[in-house]
C-alpha cells in the first residue's frame, strides 16, 4: 500500500478542509516528516489514518472509554455545524493480481436527528465502487486486519518517551519525593490547622466549649466517613475498570469468533433473500422480453433489407397502375386532338413525346417483386427497426447489467454468511459479555450511590466545621 493523499474535513483540530500530500517527491527523498509542538495535531493526524480505515476497530489514542457514538460526536471541530459534520478522505495504491489500481476512501459522519449517522464512500479507479463502500469493513480486514494495525500505523514520538524513560522517571521522582519527607510541607500545614481548632477550644468555656467539643467530634467522625466512603470509592472503581477491561478483551474474542458476523446474521439473511427476489425480478422481466420482439433483434439487418423491399414494391405497383392510367389518358388524348383537326406532323411529335415517357415509366414496372405484401408493411417493419427492436435492446442491457450486479452482491452475501459461526461457538461468549454488562452496571451503580454518598458527607462536613 502507498499513500498518496489525506483530507481532513472539521476533524479534530483540523478545522475547514486540510488537505496532506503524503506522496514523497522522489526517490531520494522517500520520507514524508511531520513536526510540531504539542497540541498541533500529529496524534490526531494519526488517529485520522486509523479511524478512516478502521472506524469503530481503530485504535485511537484519546477515545478512552466513550462510545463510539460519543467519540465521533466530539471528534468534530468545535467551531463546526455539528449537523455539518466532519469527513476524513485518504488515497492510496495498491497492487492487485499484478496491476495497480489507485483507491480513494472517505469516511463521513454527523450529528442527525437520531444521533451519528456515518457513511463510508470507496472508488476504485476513479469510478464509485458500491460494493466496495458496503463491504469495505471486510476488504480492509483481509489486507491488514485491524488487531495489527499498530505494527503499522504507530506513533513514533511514544517510542521516544519509552525509549527516555519519561514514565519511569516520573515514578521514581514521587518515591524519593515521599522518602525524603518533601512532603513536609503540606503535612506541617495540616498539623497547623489541627493546632489552632485546639487553642480556640481552650479559649473557650462552659457552653461554648461544649458546643466546640461536640462540633469537633462530629468533623471527626464525618472526617472518618469520609475517609471511609473515599476508600470504598475507589475500591469500587477499581473493581468497575477491571470489568471494563475483561469486556473489552471478551468482546474482542467475541469479535475474532465472528460474534459480530453473528450478530448480524438475520440481517445478512435478509438482505440475501432481498437479492435474490431483485435477481428472480430482473431475469423475469428478461424472460418476458424474450417472448416479445427482442429475439428479431438476431434477424436486424434482414428486416431491414425486408423493409427497402417492401418500399420498392409499393413504388414498382404505384407506378404500374401509374402507366396504365397514362396509357389510357395518351389514347383518349390523341382522339381529341384528331377531332380537333391537328396536323398529322403535330400528332406524331406528340405521340412520340408520350410514348418516351411511359417507357422512362415502364422501366420501374419492371423490377421483380417478391414479397407482393401491401402498402403498411414498409411502415410497420420500420416502425420495428427503429423503434421497437432499439428500445428492447436499451431495457436488455439495462436489466442485464442489474443482473449481474446483483449476481455478484449475492455471492458476496453468499461468501459474508458462510463465515459466520455457528450458534454454539459464540453461545458462552454471548452469556459472558451479558454477564459482564450486567456486573458492570450494578458497579457503577454503586460507584454512583458512593459518590452521592460523598457530597452529602461533604455538605455535612461543611456544617459541622
Amino acid at each position: 500500500m502507498i499513500l498518496d493523499a489525506i483530507t481532513l474535513h472539521n476533524f479534530g483540530v483540523y478545522g475547514a478542509r486540510q488537505e496532506v500530500i503524503l506522496t514523497p517527491e522522489g526517490a531520494g527523498r522517500p520520507i514524508i516528516l511531520f513536526g510540531g509542538l504539542n497540541g498541533g495535531g500529529k496524534t490526531t493526524f494519526l488517529d485520522a489514518v486509523q479511524l478512516v480505515f478502521y472506524g469503530k476497530k481503530a485504535r485511537i489514542s484519546n477515545r478512552g472509554k466513550l462510545s463510539y457514538q460519543d467519540y465521533l460526536r466530539g471528534a468534530i471541530h468545535r467551531g463546526a455545524d455539528p449537523a455539518e459534520g466532519a469527513a476524513i478522505t485518504i488515497q492510496f495504491r495498491r497492487t492487485v493480481e499484478g496491476e495497480m489500481h489507485a483507491y480513494r476512501v472517505r469516511r463521513s459522519w454527523k450529528v442527525g436527528p437520531k444521533g451519528i449517522e456515518e457513511n463510508v464512500d470507496a472508488q476504485r479507479d476513479g469510478e464509485p465502487d458500491s460494493l466496495l463502500s458496503e463491504h469495505w469493513e471486510e476488504y480492509i480486514e483481509s489486507y491488514i486486519p485491524s488487531g495489527i494495525s499498530h505494527l503499522f500505523f504507530f506513533d513514533a514520538e511514544q517510542i521516544k518517551d519509552l525509549a527516555e524513560g519519561e514514565h519511569a522517571a516520573e515514578l521514581l521522582g514521587t518515591a524519593i519525593h515521599s522518602l525524603l519527607g518533601l512532603d513536609l510541607v503540606e503535612r506541617l500545614e495540616t498539623d497547623l490547622i489541627a493546632l489552632e481548632r485546639k487553642k480556640k477550644t481552650a479559649s473557650k468555656t462552659g457552653d461554648d466549649a461544649n458546643k466546640v467539643r461536640h462540633s469537633e467530634e462530629e468533623v471527626n467522625r464525618l472526617d472518618k466517613l469520609v475517609a471511609e466512603a473515599t476508600q470504598e470509592k475507589a475500591r469500587l472503581t477499581g473493581e468497575a475498570d477491571q470489568l471494563l477491561k475483561a469486556q473489552q478483551q471478551c468482546q474482542e474474542r467475541f469479535r475474532l469468533e465472528g460474534g459480530d458476523l453473528y450478530l448480524k446474521r438475520d440481517e445478512m439473511e435478509a438482505e440475501r433473500t432481498r437479492l435474490e427476489k431483485a435477481a428472480a425480478g430482473e431475469e423475469q422481466a428478461l424472460r418476458e422480453l424474450a417472448a416479445g420482439a427482442a429475439p428479431l433483434l438476431m434477424i436486424l439487418p434482414l428486416l431491414k433489407m425486408t423493409e427497402q423491399q417492401a418500399d420498392k414494391e409499393t413504388q414498382v405497383t404505384k407506378a404500374q397502375v401509374l402507366v396504365q392510367a397514362l396509357e389510357e389518358r395518351d389514347a383518349q388524348v390523341l382522339i381529341q386532338l384528331q377531332d380537333a383537326k391537328l396536323s398529322s406532323k403535330q400528332l406524331d411529335l406528340l405521340e412520340k413525346v408520350l410514348i418516351k415517357d411511359r417507357q422512362s415509366r415502364q422501366k420501374l414496372v419492371g423490377e421483380p417483386c417478391f414479397l407482393h405484401a401491401d402498402d403498411t408493411l414498409a411502415r410497420e417493419l420500420r416502425h420495428l427497426t427503429q423503434s421497437v427492436l432499439p428500445d428492447a435492446a436499451k431495457k436488455i442491457t439495462h436489466h442485464l447489467e442489474k443482473t449481474t450486479s446483483l449476481r455478484e452482491q449475492l455471492a458476496r452475501a453468499e461468501t459474508a454468511l458462510a463465515r459466520v459461526p455457528a450458534e454454539d461457538s459464540v453461545a458462552t461468549l454471548q452469556r459472558e459479555l451479558e454477564s459482564l454488562r450486567v456486573r458492570i452496571q450494578q458497579k457503577q451503580a454503586e460507584v454512583e450511590a458512593t459518590e452521592a454518598k460523598l457530597q452529602v458527607l461533604a455538605r455535612q462536613h461543611q456544617t459541622a466545621d
